[in-house]
């Protein structure tokens, strides 16, 4: 029986997470759809450098002491157009408007769109915009779990316009 799932895969690099679409019968990659990437921040490669160090020395696999419970803390969600203004309010309620965010829409295509943002932010943005297309939401750790502080320079750098 051949499915469709969606891929994550972040390699030993540590430059980023790829996302891929296939066709699969669970043994065999049938064929590829779209494919996506997004490259980590320069703190978050850090906070997974640190997990890595740290997991070399596990008594448990599933262990998750110290920096590798926080590395844990961003989230990767995919999401449905109508779905996406509930997902955002409810993140918003259960992380605080503060936490970073970049919501991307139609990863790869002509009309790709990020934003880079607080949850509150996107929020109020997803709004004021019909949404459309699928999209990626990735959910970063909270402020102050970061090597070297919260990533805001760079998000106000960036604010909420599309990249």
């Amino acid at each position: 029986m051949m499915m469709t799932a969606i891929g994550l895969m972040s390699g030993t690099s540590l430059d980023g997470v790829d996302v891929a679409l296939i066709e699969t019968d669970g043994k065999r990659v049938k064929a590829f759809g779209p494919s996506g990437y997004r490259a980590y921040t320069d703190n978050e490669r850090g906070l997974l450098r640190q997990a890595l160090t740290e997991a070399v020395h596990l008594p448990q696999r599933d262990a998750r002491p110290g920096i590798l419970r926080e590395a844990e803390r961003a989230v990767v969600l995919f999401e449905s157009p109508h779905r996406l203004q509930r997902s955002l309010d409810d993140l918003v309620v259960a992380c605080g408007p503060e936490r970073p965010v970049a919501v991307c829409r139609e990863l790869t295509k002509l009309h790709e769109e990020v934003w880079r943002c607080s949850l509150g932010e996107a929020a109020k943005r997803s709004q004021a915009v019909k949404p459309r297309g699928e999209y990626v939401v990735v959910l970063g750790p909270p402020a102050g779990h970061l090597p070297g502080g919260p990533p805001s320079e760079e998000l106000e750098a960036v604010g909420t316009e599309p990249l």
